[in-house]
């Protein structure tokens, strides 16, 4: 509230559990930030974890002045903007916000995770609880993300979710990975 007071009309200060996020012009960036961090200080008693801390704009080009400023040698740039494509970017709440190369390099980084909980679903569980894993657990991580980015963003990772949660599902009761050519599609539909 006391940051939020002392911010311009047009900038953006939200906070959810431990994350801030902050939307200002790049030319406020640096203030804006003082502002925010000094407010956390004297309310909280609580000091930003630089570490943490990313800034990256949509236009991309040179990192605001006094940003960098912040890091240090040893830890990554704090501005994403003028880097590599595929760290082009900054996550919010799990989320890629970038470059179309940073956002497919989080997709692989995200899918290679969720094949390590697949692949431990078939190796020593029931088929219940591996099922019920597959259809509570595992099948839904992509949610988020499909809710999240555009479509076109997130094609490539909702295909290879979609293919891994199939082959899990066919590892699970035994039957051939590709499944999706073996097995007839059949439906019946039963009135009272």
């Amino acid at each position: 509230v006391k940051a939020k007071e002392q911010l311009q009309a047009d900038e953006i200060l939200v906070g959810y559990l431990d994350d801030l996020y902050l939307v200002t012009d790049k030319n406020r960036a640096r203030r804006a930030y003082d502002i925010v961090t000094s407010c956390i200080r004297i309310e909280a008693g609580i000091e930003v974890n630089l570490g943490k801390t990313e800034s990256w704009g949509v236009n991309g080009g040179e990192a605001p002045i006094g940003i960098n400023d912040l890091g240090s040698p040893e830890t990554p740039p704090i501005w994403k903007g003028n880097l590599a494509p595929n760290l082009n970017g900054i996550e919010i709440l799990g989320t890629p916000l970038g470059s179309q190369a940073y956002i497919h390099d989080i997709c692989r980084i995200r899918m290679q995770e969720e094949l390590k909980l697949l692949d431990r679903l078939s190796h020593g569980l029931s088929h219940q609880t591996a099922w019920l894993l597959l259809n509570y657990c595992a099948a839904p991580r992509a949610n988020y993300m499909l809710r999240t980015l555009t479509p076109s963003a997130v094609s490539d990772y909702a295909r290879a979710h979609d293919t891994a949660i199939r082959n899990a599902f066919a590892r699970i009761f035994d039957l051939p990975e590709d499944i999706s050519h073996s097995v007839p599609c059949r439906s019946r539909l039963e009135m009272p």
